[in-house]
This record gives structure tokens, C-alpha cells and sequence, in this order.
């Protein structure tokens, strides 16, 4: 999963080297990324956006050139260092007309791009009804709707976890084969079951909801 592998990447990367941020809207991301702690969520060091490689998110609608976000990602803190689970990407611009200017440049897109229906384990996430600030537009490809408040937002990744092959590796064992004299009827069963081990990307049913993000995470930003 290409967009798994660049948003864990990204985590390690930030967690690793996060950057001096020294603009009006580092403010505002802290007290943003202190909001969430005290939600109960991880964070990883806040960052700045790129609209452009090296280090760049598959943008669907990028952001403008010289006026990119701060970004940093949050998980459920017993997630971190886990494959799976939630990944929640946070943006903060540094006022709310920068936000509204991109959250309509990536409306105006939404209406030329179609909803990523090719990738049946979560396009229930994505609807045809009217965009808005609880429920916006795609910003990354892999992420489901965008959430919007004031000059902040965000969204999480939706693509399916994968199991490891050392998973898939540990069932087989238990079963008294491995990977180079299994058959493949006893590959496919080790995958699934170690892939019903893994923690969903979401735990609302996104499909359904009014919000594009979880709900206990949208309410946190909402409260700031």
C-alpha cells in the first residue's frame, strides 16, 4: 500500500526531526496538538506542509505554494508503532481565509474527480451528497472527507491495513507449514486471519455519518 507506506514514513520522519516553526499559526498548533494529548491522542512533532517533493502527501487538491499548512498526524496512543488503526492527519493555516481558500479549491475539484469506487474496502466512506465543512472535499488520495474548523483541518487514512508477512508467517505455523511449503489454499487462510487481527482505520461508519472524520476526534477539534 503505496499511501500507508508515505504516511508512516512521514510519522517516523516528523517524530524524528520535527521542525522549529516560528510563524503566527505554530500558536495555533500547539494548542491544537495539546487539545488532542489531552483527548487522549498521540501526536508527532508539527511539521510544514509540502505541496511538492521531496517529502510530499499524494495531494488530490495540494496546497498553494508559499502559503502550505503546518501538518502534523495524531493516533490513538496505544496505536503508536502499529500498522494499523487511525491515522488522523491535522492541518493548521495561518488564518481562517487560507483554510477557506483551499477547502474551496479542493471543492471545485471534487466535482471533476470521481470517488475512488475502485477501492471497495472503504469507497462506502465517500457519498454524492452536498460537501461542507463537517464532511468536506478529498485532500489526499487514500483518506477519506476532510473536516473543517476555522483554520484547521483534517481527515484520516482510510486505505485497508495489511497484515505482515511475519503475521501471515505465525499462522502458518500454527497450522505446521511455512511460507516456502504451504499451499495456497493455506496461504489465503493465514492472510485472513491475520488480517482479522488488525485494528480498523475507523471507528464510526464513515459511510453513514454526517462528519468526515471519527467523531470522537472531530468533537476534540471542536472544542478547541
Amino acid at each position: 500500500m503505496v499511501l500507508q507506506t508515505i504516511l508512516c514514513a512521514l510519522v517516523a520522519i516528523s517524530s524524528a526531526l520535527g521542525l522549529a516553526i516560528t510563524d503566527d499559526s505554530a500558536v495555533r498548533a500547539a494548542q491544537v496538538e495539546s487539545m488532542l494529548q489531552a483527548c487522549g491522542f498521540a501526536t508527532t512533532p508539527v511539521t510544514r506542509a509540502s505541496a511538492g517533493p521531496p517529502g510530499t502527501l499524494p495531494w488530490i487538491a495540494p496546497p498553494e505554494v508559499g502559503a502550505e499548512p503546518l501538518i502534523f498526524f495524531a493516533r490513538d496512543s496505544e496505536d503508536v508503532g502499529r500498522p494499523d488503526g487511525r491515522l488522523f492527519t491535522v492541518l493548521i493555516f495561518p488564518n481562517s481565509a487560507q483554510a477557506t481558500s483551499m477547502y474551496e479549491t479542493a471543492r471545485i475539484r471534487a466535482a471533476t474527480v470521481p470517488a475512488p469506487a475502485e477501492l471497495p474496502a472503504f469507497a462506502s466512506a465517500f457519498r454524492s451528497d452536498p460537501l461542507s465543512q463537517d464532511r468536506g472535499p478529498m485532500l489526499v488520495q487514500g483518506a477519506g472527507p476532510s473536516f473543517w474548523k476555522t483554520e484547521v483541518a483534517s481527515f484520516q487514512l482510510l486505505v485497508p491495513p495489511e497484515p505482515s508477512v511475519i503475521d501471515i508467517a505465525v499462522h502458518l505455523r500454527k497450522e505446521g507449514t511455512d511460507l516456502t511449503a504451504a499451499s495456497p489454499e493455506q496461504v489465503r487462510s493465514a492472510i485472513g486471519l491475520a488480517r482479522a487481527e488488525l485494528k480498523p482505520r475507523s471507528r464510526d461508519d464513515l459511510g453513514a455519518s454526517r462528519l468526515g472524520i471519527d467523531r470522537d476526534f472531530a468533537e476534540c477539534l471542536s472544542s478547541l
